[in-house]
């Protein structure tokens, strides 16, 4: 079964919180366990506005999380909190968000895609 987990030692911040909840909930389907199975990338998700970040390690099925941000990501989902929050809570779609400039997308698409199914809670508008 895939599981998250904060890295040992660490207490996320805001952004991280309301981030592995919805990791939390969505592992429960095991469509989207599966969508995740094979995928190794590492996210990065980041406020713009307070700079608040959190580091998504996908491996294999599991989801890793720690405060901050690294070097290289496989990719990277910045915007405001309230943007931020609509994309998770599934009230706008990843690309909807990044057309419309409330976000925005760097790095590895295909990986950034699949990572976003089991960030945002239910199907994007």
């Amino acid at each position: 079964m895939a599981k998250v987990r904060v890295r040992e030692g660490e207490d996320l911040n805001g952004l991280g919180i309301i981030i592995q909840q919805a990791i939390d909930t969505n592992l429960q389907d095991p469509r989207k366990v599966e969508s995740i199975r094979k995928l190794e990338a590492t996210l990065v998700v980041r406020d713009t506005i307070s700079g608040a970040a959190v580091t998504l390690h996908f491996r294999r099925g599991d989801v890793e999380m720690h405060n901050g941000t690294i070097v290289k990501p496989s990719g990277t989902f910045e915007g405001t909190y309230e943007n931020l929050g609509k994309f998770i809570l599934g009230q706008v779609s990843p690309v909807r968000s990044v057309l419309t400039r409330k976000t925005k997308a760097r790095g590895n698409v295909l990986k950034l895609m699949k990572a976003s199914k089991v960030i945002i809670l239910k199907d994007g508008a």
